[in-house]
C-alpha cells in the first residue's frame, strides 16, 4: 500500500511538471513622440511564434490613429497611397489601447501611430507583452516526481524492503539521488548494483538506472527548451 501511494504521489508531480502555464515578457516599453503631421511606427517579425501580443498604450496632448499592417500595407500607407490595415487591434483616433491579439506567423508587421492629420505632437507611452504558455518543466519537481514514482515501484517490487539491511543501503541510496538528478553517476552506481550477487542489489541496481536514464533524457530537453527560447 505504502508503495503505491508513493507511486501515485511521484507520477502527480511528473504530470504537474509538464502542466502548461502562462508567462509574458516585455517585448517593448518605451514612450516617444508622434510628430505634427507625421507616424511613428514599430516593426515586428513573429515568424514561427505562437504567441499573444497584448498591446497598451497611452497618449498625451490628444489621439493618434493607430494602424496595424503588414509591409506592403505600410509602404503604400508611407507613399500616401490608399492602403489596408487589420481591423483589430487598429482603431481610429484613440488615446489609449489595452488589447489583446494573435500576430500572424509569416509577415512582417508595422504598428502605426498615425498623427498626420494634426499640428501638434503627441506623447506615447507604450507596452507591448509577449504573452505565452509552456510546460512548468522545474528540474526540482521533475527530479523529486521520478524519485519518488520509481521508490515507490521498488518498494512494491521488493515487498516494502526498501532497502532491507542486508543490501547496499548506502549506495542504493545515493543511486536513487544521483539518478533522479539526472547525473551519469546514477547510472553508474545502477550499473554496478545490477551486477551484485544480492537480488534486491540487482533489482535497485536496474531501477537506479533506468531512473538515470529518463532523467537524463528530461534534462537535455529542458537544457534543449532554455537554448531555443
Amino acid at each position: 500500500m505504502l508503495g503505491a501511494v508513493f507511486a501515485i504521489i511521484g507520477i502527480f508531480l511528473c504530470v504537474f511538471s509538464i502542466l502548461p502555464v502562462s508567462d509574458s515578457t516585455d517585448w517593448f516599453d518605451q514612450s516617444f513622440i508622434v510628430p505634427e503631421y507625421g507616424h511613428c511606427y514599430l516593426r515586428g517579425d513573429f515568424y514561427s511564434l505562437e504567441v499573444n501580443l497584448k498591446i497598451s498604450f497611452d497618449t498625451t496632448q490628444g489621439a493618434v490613429n493607430f494602424y496595424v499592417m503588414d509591409e506592403t500595407e505600410y509602404i503604400k500607407y508611407n507613399s500616401s497611397l490608399t492602403f489596408n490595415y487589420y481591423q483589430a487591434p487598429s482603431a481610429p483616433s484613440v488615446t489609449q489601447m489595452d488589447k489583446s491579439w494573435i500576430p500572424p506567423t509569416d509577415k512582417t508587421i508595422y504598428f502605426v501611430w498615425d498623427n498626420t492629420g494634426s499640428y501638434e505632437t503627441k506623447s506615447v507611452s507604450a507596452l507591448f507583452q509577449l504573452e505565452y504558455s509552456h510546460p512548468i518543466l522545474s528540474p526540482v519537481i521533475t527530479s523529486l516526481g521520478l524519485l519518488i514514482l520509481f521508490g515507490g515501484l521498488s518498494t512494491m517490487s521488493l515487498g516494502y524492503r526498501f532497502p532491507s539491511p542486508d543490501s547496499s543501503r548506502i549506495t542504493i541510496i545515493v543511486g536513487y539521488i544521483f539518478a533522479s538528478l539526472g547525473g551519469l553517476i546514477g547510472i553508474f552506481i545502477g550499473a554496478d548494483l545490477s551486477n551484485k550477487q544480492n537480488l534486491e542489489d540487482k533489482l535497485h541496481g536496474k531501477i537506479i538506472t533506468t531512473l538515470g536514464v529518463i532523467a537524463t533524457i528530461i534534462y537535455l530537453l529542458l537544457l534543449a527548451r532554455t537554448y531555443i527560447f
